[in-house]
């Protein structure tokens, strides 16, 4: 019965219902303070992006008789990292530097206010016929920090990478049924 049950499963497994790495878009929208719209062509541009994951914060409790237990506090959230190949007048990290610049001036490093700087990062999941299967939404996003480019002779046919970190306060699952579009 068990060899049954492993041939089902390998059957349904084999079917190719799954999820693939590279079907996925994403869509930035700048604070309104960098002067820049969401741009299409930085979507197309992005090489990698994460999925952010979310965690529990929990504190032990010792008031308990017997072995203590771990009570939620909470939730936490991380950064997440991103790549965009780069154009050749570097605009996708010149983007990233005006959006740090609005958070700090880079001529008296005066401090923005935290509403005037944030802005959200949606990432999408897509089909094999490139339909939104699955989203987030980061919100309160910010490029918390640019990655260095490595330059050097060896690297003649490279195309360069920009990194960008993102810190973000939360983000929510978004109802990609009422979503449009798809690349």
């Amino acid at each position: 019965m068990a060899n049954v049950t492993s041939v089902q499963g390998l059957a349904e497994l084999m079917k190719g219902d799954f999820s693939y790495a590279s079907k996925y878009e994403i869509e930035l929208r700048f604070p309104a303070s960098v002067g820049i719209n969401g741009l299409r062509e930085l979507s197309l541009r992005c090489d990698t992006v994460s999925i952010p994951g979310r965690n529990l914060r929990t504190v032990g409790d010792f008031n308990i008789y017997g072995p203590p237990i771990e009570v939620v506090q909470g939730q936490t959230f991380g950064e997440i990292s991103t790549t965009f190949y780069a154009s050749s007048d570097l605009r996708e990290r010149k983007m990233m530097e005006d959006w740090q610049d609005a958070v700090v001036d880079p001529n008296t490093f005066d401090l923005n206010y935290y509403d005037d700087y944030t802005g959200e990062l949606k990432v999408f999941l897509l089909d094999k016929q490139e339909k939104r299967v699955y989203g987030i939404e980061l919100r309160e996003v910010y490029p918390k920090s640019i990655d260095v480019i490595a330059l050097g002779h060896a690297s003649s046919n490279t195309i360069n990478k920009v990194g960008v970190s993102f810190q973000y306060r939360y983000w929510k699952r978004l109802d990609v049924a009422s979503q449009t579009g798809g690349t």
